[in-house]
């Protein structure tokens, strides 16, 4: 089934909500990288943060709590960055490439707004320490690309 105008209004909605959605997680995870001081040490050019900036790496110095929970931020956003690197751009493809191969869009369109919402989701979950959410989320959003990826198999073989 070729595209019809709500299904690409669809599909380009969410597309950019989940582009939007990962320069933010961008942002805050540069932020942490500041704040825990694992960012290069020529980006002190660019703020005025504490602690120095090197990479996070000290030698033999004993840290503050407040400078390990920064530290642990810090991971927690790249963790965040790195699960939306695994799974973004496979949901958007999917979205797209079931429409071009003549999967129904109404299943397409489904399937992509809860992909579009379970990774919002994800990242609010993961960013705040809940972890039944996030599980659930990540679910979900898997299920919502496999039911992309039959549904276009399955258009492109009617």
């Amino acid at each position: 089934m070729i595209s019809t105008p709500a299904t690409t209004q669809v599909l380009m909605l969410c597309t950019a909500i989940l582009y939007v959605k990962y320069l933010a997680s961008l942002m805050v995870q540069g932020g942490k990288k500041f704040t825990a001081g694992t960012r290069a040490p020529e980006d002190m050019a660019a703020s005025s943060a504490i602690p120095r900036q090197n990479f996070g790496l000290s030698a033999n110095i004993v840290e503050s709590d407040a400078h390990q929970q920064a530290k642990a931020d810090d991971i927690r956003w790249q963790r965040i960055v790195g699960n939306d690197l695994e799974n973004l751009p496979f949901g958007i493809i999917l979205a797209w490439t079931s429409i071009l191969a003549g999967g129904n869009t109404s299943v397409t369109s489904v399937a992509y707004i809860v992909f579009t919402i379970v990774r919002v989701v994800h990242t609010l979950a993961f960013a705040n320490h809940i972890f039944w959410p996030r599980t659930s989320a990540w679910t979900l959003g898997i299920l919502s690309m496999l039911t992309m990826a039959i549904n276009g198999i399955v258009g492109s073989f009617s």
